[in-house]
Order: structure tokens, then C-alpha cells, then sequence
């Protein structure tokens, strides 16, 4: 036992059998170094005064420990630890929970090397100079079971472990799968009958992620002036790197909080680039990229088209950046204090925020929802990476999300890998979110989806088991746009398994082109695996992302994809609004989250702005649809399959079987607006379902309002002029005071055509329409109609003003 006031000893000390402190206790001197070590026995620890290490904690090849009794315990140490050798079940022995570690002193680097079994509550890093650096080395993942806080210095990760994690896939809503075969043919309800997935259910996929380097299981914090460096020895240099997850992995438990006020800098240049130098001192969450152009430097960064970068300052490809994994049970929030953001010429307006590498969120909990913990912004984000949300739910919280840098056509050329493989074997280089979990897009969030430098750009793909849900409010919206220039867009596509809910969401400047990588190209013998979904589920039974038939052809291709260029994709076995959500509404007491009031539009040339192919039936209200341009634009197309018994004959409606009356409901497009909505929709929807011949075979129906005026006898008691009918109208009864509308018919029967007019001052009704109206007039066209019957909705009413 060493006791007594304190104890200062100039001589290294070892530990070989047990010993208590009960006093603080000072190994060498700054200027004279001097080593603690842990042979044999435990070095028991009962007094919460500091101890200080000048030199540094290193354990032999026994099973010697620490026990950190005192509450708290804690250690200054100078120099390194090393406890890679040892053989103890547990070298750092925590009964409280609460020991902290530091690392101080400003005269030299320190390194972590830790054995398997090692594990520390609170570490902390002080060296009192920004230029000392501490590293993690060896083979073991540095584990903190609390925090991991840089007050001063820089600690600079290393890749340790090259493991990977797996985790296995559950769906977030319950909600029926697509029926599928092998070659896209009819299907017998008697022998494939409908799956269903219950929340928490597996889907029957399993997704890898890479192991941690150093596992924090509550908060990361960065003070201002502190650098956590994961970028500099990031190992990614070809893309096989990122398909083998060779990457420096940070796992955070809880918070991850960067409170540095300029952009991150590793004060040193970026080998293999000719981009200038980062400027010291070493600052902020270091993520391998150029300070100054951390979004690389573009020729002309507003020409529109193809994008072309000076050579040596493209951004950084997504295997040359380092990852962060959000896991564990607890809640977590991410915050920045960088005042701008850079957008994608790297002007500093993005808002105060933090910029983030490839992303993986993998929340547990052990509630029945498997999504119940959250990760929630708490500021602006820039995700430079890859970003799967694999379980847990996050959540933009009124902020601005910008998502993803680069998108490269031809890549081959700088991964080593054919493009051929490339792109069948696992990943293409496009930055891609991935939903297997759920992503809630707030009132007032805005997404920007990275162009890119390409047409095609970025790619937001909610996959099997997965869930988006956009909620903006009729007084914040919420937006999903480009952050590009023009001719370069992005994608979003929910795939069979998938959900999607929005209401008051702008979706606007996404892709038109035909072979735009929503799904794969088995049918192309040149390209027999091509796989845009990087993994291999999208053409392997049973776990299809896509139905057999909806391969990716290009319109008039016959199925999935027929008059569906680019746009907003919900495929078969995808569900639109699978909780049944309704939010209230002024116009219409409530509206469902089936994309009610969102916009869609001003995407590339003869886009379709939205496919909905779930064969759902769905009445989406006031949505609007900008044109696009191109002489095919399209606003609302659906491909639902129709499965037919080839035994029958006859009518395509009774040939359906079991599952027919959800693949032939209707699309209800109620009160929309627009250049290529409202009155003019239908001549602009399109795909399998819609059939401008035969209303009778038409599944997307479009519904519109108009002022309508009493012109019957106005001096029937209690009535006179109506003041306009129909939803929200305001007529300001500008015209005569009576209309002279004699008829044969009852002049005071509201369901007489001729006591309604569409004008107010003299009778007009060509298509013989009155409020109320249920039936589709007789000789009403289906095409070119300028407005649909009035006043179908029986919620509203129409009553003359008395």
C-alpha cells in the first residue's frame, strides 16, 4: 500500500503483485520520463486524487491490471499505453464506471495500443499543443464505454481492423410483398399466394458494414481548437478497399458534437493530389478532405451539363474517406459549428453545420418498433459518402440535409476494376442513400441530392423493409431538390418491400433519362449481371427489390417501366402511405400522406414526374406538377401488373385473380394544379394503367374544381345567387342580377344542369355538370376535358347562400 500526503517517484515503477494507492502518485518528470508497468497482481486504485505518468502505462505478456476503484480515477499520462500484450481477462478493471484517462503534455505523439480485452469509461485527450497528435496502433479496436473528448490536441485514427459487421434486415411498417417468378410470367394464387412482412419481421436479407477502429459507446466531443483527425491515414486507395469495408470505422454510441467554428483541417497536404496544402493548426472532424475545396474543383463550377474537375482536385471517391457507424441503443444527435457549410462550388452558405464521410446508422432497441431509436440533427449536414440508414430512424429536425459529392459516368479508369464488374459485382460509384431503416424528412428539412457532375447524379433508394416519410406542413414544407446545375439531376426509387409517406413536400430537378440505374438489365446480353442496387438481391430469388418484369428497358418497353422516365419510382410491392396517416386540412377536413399537396417537376427532358406502381388504391389531393421540358413529360404514370389466369378469357378485370383488385384500383388525382395538372392532367398521365379510350380501363381518374353558379329561379325562397361553388372558391358576384335561364325543366331542382353555370353572367354549362355530381356525364370526353364534374367530393357542400 503506498500511503501518506502524495508520493512522487523518479524511478519507473512495475507492478508484480497487488498494490493499493491511497494517495496521488507521480511517475518521473517531464523532462525525465519514466514507465508504469503492469506485470502481475492488480494495481488497485482508492483515491480520487490524479495520478500522473510521466511517461507511459505499459503491460508485459501477464495477466497483471489496473483497478480503478476510486470514483473517479484518474490518470495523466504523458507518453503511450500499452497494454497489446496482455494476457488479464481484463487489464483495465472499472467497478465504478466512471475512470478517466488523459492524455496531456505537449512535448511529444502518444500512441493507444490496447489489447482485446481492453476497455476505458471516460477518455480524454489535453495535449496543450495542437500539434501533438495521439494515435490508436496495433490490431485491436480502441473501445470507450463513455465518452471519447478532445479538449486540446489531435488524435489521429489508425484502421486496425479490416472485420466486418452484418446485420440482418427487418421491415419497418407492415405491409404485403410483391408476388414474383423467376421469368416475370403469371402467376397461380393457389401456389405463390401474397406475403406479408410485420413490423420487425426479417426480410430475409442480411447488409455488411465494417467493424469499428475505435468503438465509443456514448459521446464524441470536439471541443474548438481540437482536431479528431480520421482522414489523414485513411488506407482507401482503390475501390476494392471499400467492398472489403478497409476503412478507419468510427462507432458512436450517443452524441457526436464538433464545436470547431471554421472548416477541418489536418494542417498538412493530401498525398496523391494537387490540391494546396490545408492550413494549421490541425482543427474540427478531419474527414481526409481539401479545407478549402472540399467538394473539388469543377473547370466552370456554373456550366451546365457534364461537369469536368482540374486533374488532381475531383472530389474525394467514397473508398478514400473514412466511415462513422451511429450504433448502440441510445439516441443520438449530430452537431456542427462550422458557420457555412460549402455548397458544390465550395462557397461558404450552407448554413452552420457539420460535414460527414460515408454514414451507416445501425440503432438498436428493444422496443417493438426496431426503428424506435433515433439519430436527429441538431444543425445542418453535408454526408460526403455513402449513407444507409440499415436500423433506427433518422430524423432532419427542421434542417437542411446535403447529401453526397460526386457521381461519376467513367470510373473504370480510376478504380483498376472493369466497368462491367463494377458495376455487377458490387457498387457503382454514385454516392447512394440506402433506407432499410426509416428517414423522416421534417417540416421545413430541405434535401439536396448532389448532381454530381453527371446527369444522373445522386440516388435516394428506400429498399426492402425500409421506410421515407417526407412531412412537410402546409406552412413548412418540406423539399427535396438538385444541388447542381442544370442538366444534371438526381434519383429517388422505392423498391418492392419499400414505403414512402409525404405530404406539403416539394420534389423538384430530378432525372428524365431512360437508363437512369434504377434497376438492372438482365435482358441485355452485353451486360448480363449489370446490378445498379450493389448487392445482388435485386435478381435472386426469393428477395427481389425489383419484380421480375420491371427491369430497367426505357418507355415503351412494355412493362414496369412504360412512359416512366426518371422521376420519383414507387415499384410494385412498394407501399404509399402504408400507416394510413392523415393530417388535418381546411379544404378538406383531412387529407392523406400519399404525396396530397406536394409538387413534383422541372426535371430533366420529358421526365415522369411521379410512377406509382403498387397498384394502391389512392385519392391524392392538390398536388401540383410543373412542366418539364421535353415533349414527353409525363405527370403521374402507373404500371401495376395485372396477373392473369391464361386459362380465362375475356374481360382483363375478371381474369385477375386474388390479388387483381389491388392491382386494377384507381389513382385518384383530386384538385390538382400546374402547367401539366389540373384541367390539362390527363393528357399527361401515362404507363399500362392508364387508357385514354376506354374510361371503363383507366385506373388514374383526375378530378378537378370550378366555380359553378346558381342561375335557376333566384327568387326561390330562401335563395339567390350562389356566391360560386366548389372548394375555397371566392366569387365577387360581379354580374347581372338575375340570368334568364328559362328552361322546360324544374328551374328550382338543384340536379337540373340547367340551373348551373360556369360563368356569372350568363349561362354556360356545355357539359351539363351540376354540384354533387357523382356520375360521369354522358358524352363528357375523357381526354381534353378542361375540368371534371363539380363537387364529387361528398364531405363538401354546396349550398346557395341564403
Amino acid at each position: 500500500m503506498v500511503s501518506g500526503p502524495a508520493v512522487n517517484i523518479r524511478a519507473a515503477v512495475a507492478i508484480r503483485k497487488n498494490v493499493r494507492w491511497d494517495v496521488p502518485v507521480t511517475i518521473g518528470e517531464a523532462t525525465a520520463q519514466k514507465n508504469l508497468v503492469i506485470d502481475a497482481g492488480i494495481l488497485d486504485i482508492q483515491t480520487t486524487s490524479p495520478h500522473a505518468i510521466n511517461g507511459s502505462v505499459v503491460y508485459t505478456a501477464g495477466s497483471g491490471a489496473i483497478r480503478a476503484s476510486a470514483s473517479p480515477t484518474v490518470l495523466n499520462i504523458l507518453q503511450n499505453w500499452d497494454s497489446s500484450l496482455s494476457t488479464a481477462a481484463d487489464p483495465f478493471i472499472r467497478p465504478v464506471g466512471d475512470s478517466q484517462v488523459y492524455f496531456v503534455g505537449s512535448t511529444t505523439n502518444c500512441t493507444i495500443n490496447v489489447s482485446a480485452n481492453t476497455v476505458f469509461d471516460y477518455l480524454l485527450i489535453n495535449k496543450t499543443d495542437a500539434y501533438r497528435i495521439v494515435s490508436n496502433v496495433g490490431s485491436n479496436p480502441l473501445r470507450i464505454n463513455k465518452n471519447f473528448h478532445i479538449l486540446s490536441g489531435t488524435f489521429r485514427a489508425n484502421n486496425v481492423t479490416d472485420a466486418t459487421n452484418t446485420i440482418p434486415i427487418v421491415a419497418s411498417v407492415v405491409h404485403p410483398l410483391n408476388r414474383n417468378n423467376s421469368s416475370g410470367g403469371a402467376i397461380d394464387i393457389s401456389t405463390d399466394p401474397i406475403s406479408a412482412l410485420a413490423m420487425g419481421a426479417s426480410t430475409g436479407e442480411t447488409v455488411s458494414y465494417p467493424a469499428g477502429d475505435l468503438i465509443v459507446q456514448e459521446d464524441v466531443i470536439i471541443e474548438d481548437d481540437a482536431c479528431l483527425d480520421l482522414g489523414t491515414n485513411e488506407p482507401g486507395s482503390t475501390e476494392t478497399n471499400r467492398t472489403n469495408f478497409i476503412t478507419i470505422a468510427l462507432y458512436v454510441g450517443k452524441n457526436l458534437d464538433d464545436k470547431n467554428n471554421t472548416l477541418p483541417s489536418n494542417a498538412q497536404s493530401i498525398p496523391g493530389t494537387f490540391y494546396p496544402a490545408n492550413p494549421g493548426p490541425p482543427r474540427g472532424l478531419y474527414l481526409g478532405l481539401s479545407t478549402r475545396y472540399p467538394m473539388g474543383v469543377r473547370t466552370n463550377c456554373s456550366a451546365p451539363g457534364i461537369v469536368n474537375y482540374v486533374s488532381g482536385q475531383e472530389p474525394r471517391q467514397n473508398y478514400e474517406i473514412p466511415t462513422i457507424v451511429f450504433f448502440g441503443g441510445n439516441p443520438a444527435t449530430i452537431t456542427g459549428n462550422v458557420p457555412d457549410l460549402p455548397d458544390l462550388c465550395n462557397n461558404l452558405n450552407g448554413g452552420r453545420g457539420l460535414s460527414l464521410p460515408n454514414v451507416y446508422i445501425v440503432k438498436t432497441t428493444s422496443a417493438a418498433d426496431p426503428n424506435a431509436t433515433t439519430v436527429t440533427m441538431s444543425n445542418n449536414l453535408r454526408i460526403h459518402g455513402n449513407f444507409k440508414i440499415l436500423r433506427g430512424t433518422f430524423i432532419t429536425n427542421g434542417y437542411t440535409l446535403y447529401y453526397a459529392d460526386y457521381a461519376a459516368k467513367g470510373v473504370e479508369g480510376n478504380t483498376g476494376i472493369s466497368y462491367n464488374n463494377l458495376m455487377s459485382n458490387y457498387y457503382s460509384l454514385d454516392d447512394v442513400i440506402d433506407v432499410y431503416g426509416r428517414f423522416i424528412l421534417t417540416a421545413g428539412s430541405r434535401l439536396f441530392m448532389n448532381t454530381g457532375g453527371e446527369e444522373r447524379g445522386s440516388f435516394l433508394r428506400v429498399r426492402k423493409g425500409g421506410f421515407f416519410r417526407a412531412l412537410g406542413t402546409a406552412a413548412s414544407p418540406a423539399t427535396v431538390t438538385r444541388e447542381g446545375t442544370p442538366g444534371q439531376y438526381y434519383r429517388i426509387c422505392v423498391y418492392n418491400g419499400g414505403a414512402i409517406e409525404a405530404i406539403h413536400t416539394e420534389f423538384t430537378f430530378m432525372s428524365a433519362s431512360s437508363d437512369s440505374r434504377y434497376g438492372s438489365y438482365p435482358w441485355d446480353a452485353s451486360y448480363p449481371a449489370r446490378n445498379w442496387l450493389g448487392d445482388n438481391s435485386i435478381t435472386q430469388s426469393p428477395n427481389y427489390d425489383l419484380p421480375s418484369w420491371e427491369y430497367e428497358g426505357g418507355p415503351g418497353s412494355g412493362h414496369g417501366w412504360q412512359e416512366s422516365r426518371g422521376g420519383l419510382k414507387v415499384m410494385m410491392g412498394a407501399m404509399v402511405n402504408p400507416l394510413g396517416n392523415t393530417s388535418p386540412d381546411p379544404q378538406w377536413g383531412s387529407v392523406p400522406h400519399n404525396f396530397s399537396h406536394c409538387s413534383f417537376g422541372s426535371g430533366g427532358a420529358s421526365a415522369a414526374c411521379l410512377t406509382i406502381n403498387t397498384g394502391q388504391a389512392l385519392t391524392i389531393y392538390n398536388a401540383s406538377f410543373a412542366a418539364n421540358s421535353g415533349s414527353y413529360s409525363k405527370n403521374v404514370v402507373a404500371n401495376a401488373r395485372y396477373y392473369f389466369n391464361s386459362s380465362l378469357t375475356g374481360d382483363p378485370a375478371a381474369d385477375v385473380i386474388g390479388y387483381g383488385n389491388l392491382q386494377m384500383n384507381v389513382i385518384t388525382m383530386k384538385s390538382s394544379s400546374g402547367a401539366i395538372g389540373g384541367g390539362l392532367g390527363e393528357q399527361y398521365d401515362g404507363g399500362l394503367n392508364d387508357d385514354n379510350v376506354n374510361p371503363f380501363y383507366d385506373q388514374i381518374i383526375w378530378e378537378n374544381y370550378v366555380k359553378i353558379y346558381w342561375v335557376g329561379r333566384y327568387n326561390r325562397p330562401g335563395f339567390r345567387r350562389s356566391n360560386g361553388e366548389g372548394p375555397g372558391s371566392v366569387n365577387p358576384n360581379v354580374g347581372p342580377a338575375t340570368i334568364d335561364e328559362r328552361h322546360s325543366g324544374s328551374t328550382t331542382a338543384w340536379t337540373n344542369p340547367k340551373n348551373w353555370s360556369l360563368r356569372n353572367d350568363e349561362y354556360y354549362n356545355p357539359f351539363q355538370i351540376y354540384p354533387g355530381q357523382t356520375t360521369l356525364p354522358n358524352g363528357l370526353p375523357k381526354k381534353d376535358k378542361p375540368t371534371v364534374w363539380v363537387g364529387n367530393d361528398p364531405g363538401v357542400k354546396y349550398l346557395p347562400i341564403r
